[in-house]
């Protein structure tokens, strides 16, 4: 059974797919999401003597209804920092977005992070423990790794990761995705592109497969593995990047658990322009574990359920999502996009609501 959702914007009129029948199950799922609003933060906002940009993830604090918004500035801007900020919901409208708080991330010895040597992307909040969990890609000379701090950016320890995976890592492909279990006592991440042991990354023509692991977040020790497979390349650069690469690529951007079989993913596609530009188009999935292959080995299944591009507002850079309060007796979810320190372009933050059953 496939749902669709409608809703208008500027006289045009738009549908989600909603609902989704996997394959290999024998029940029927179906989820709605709605658009509801977005709020545009404007780009050249400063804050407790940082430039507000790069936010690459997001994630909202049930204690006092805040959301903590990551950073990825590699210390070139202002030292590696996530910020607190009150996301003020009024009548279906963002109503305001006010920021409440500004904290520099640590090393070890208690110092901020050289120029990098650190390149944040996702962002977690366990209100058990009072502690965050953040991904790090390592910038061009820090490690790529997953740690936890504590809510004033203190060095608390790395999660426990092997040697032998972190070096088939490709490099500033790894953990962009971080989300907690409902009960905080599990961890799932994954990496942006598939790692070298497991074949191409996605092009026009391929569908790359990454991993998502589900780990004790304790020990470390994998419960699961997960094998994902992400959307073909949907765009072309318009010319040759002043690099090496194709210009043009779809990866894991981030993912959040709803329960232990079923997830929201957003695939982020990027395609170099003329201009020294990018032209996103970033896509939200429901997806589900499907059955079990060998030994720990699951297999996914995903619908598409948002198409950020679709949206006359929506061709921005979306890297970040979280499960916020009930909104109209429906679970919001909000989005937020990365605007890569761009001095015309805002960082947005979109609400939808979500219901199943």
């Amino acid at each position: 059974m496939i749902k669709f959702t409608t809703y208008k914007i500027n006289g045009f009129l738009f549908f989600i797919a909603v609902g989704a029948l996997f394959f290999g199950c024998s029940t029927h799922k179906v989820i709605e999401m709605n658009y509801v609003d977005y709020y545009d933060i404007a780009p050249n906002l400063t804050y407790n003597n940082s430039k507000v940009g790069g936010i690459s993830g997001i994630d909202f604090n049930v204690k006092n209804n805040s959301y903590f918004l990551i950073s990825d500035d590699r210390s070139e801007h202002s030292e590696a920092r996530f910020y607190e900020v009150l996301i003020d919901i009024k009548k279906n409208k963002i109503d305001s977005v006010v920021f409440l708080k500004k904290t520099i991330i640590l090393d070890e010895n208690k110092n901020p992070y050289a120029k990098n040597q650190i390149d944040l992307e996702s962002i977690r909040f366990s209100p058990n423990q009072n502690i965050l969990l953040i991904s790090d890609e390592g910038g061009e000379q820090g490690k790529t790794t997953i740690r936890t701090i504590n809510n004033e950016g203190e060095f608390i320890r790395e999660f426990p990761l092997s040697n032998e995976y972190l070096s088939k890592i490709r490099k500033n492909k790894s953990f962009e995705s971080l989300s907690f279990s409902k009960d905080y006592q599990t961890i799932f991440y994954a990496t942006e592109a598939p790692i070298l042991d497991d074949g191409m990354i996605s092009t026009s023509n391929n569908r790359g497969v990454i991993r998502i692991f589900e780990s004790n977040f304790k020990n470390g020790k994998i419960k699961k593995e997960l094998k994902y497979w992400l959307e073909k390349v949907p765009q072309k650069a318009e010319i040759q990047p002043p690099w090496n690469g194709t210009g043009s690529d779809n990866g894991l951007s981030e993912i959040l658990s709803l329960n232990s079989n079923e997830f929201l993913t957003l695939e982020r596609s990027g395609a170099y322009q003329k201009d020294g530009s990018f032209k996103y188009i970033c896509k939200v999935f429901f997806t589900k574990i499907t059955k079990k292959g060998v030994e720990n080995i699951f297999h996914t299944d995903k619908k598409e359920l948002i198409d950020f591009s679709k949206f006359s507002f929506g061709g921005v850079n979306v890297e970040g999502m979280t499960l916020g309060p009930i909104v109209n007796q429906k679970q919001s979810v909000l989005f937020v996009s990365d605007n890569n320190f761009k001095n015309k372009i805002s960082t947005r933050i979109f609400l939808f609501t979500m219901y199943y059953k």
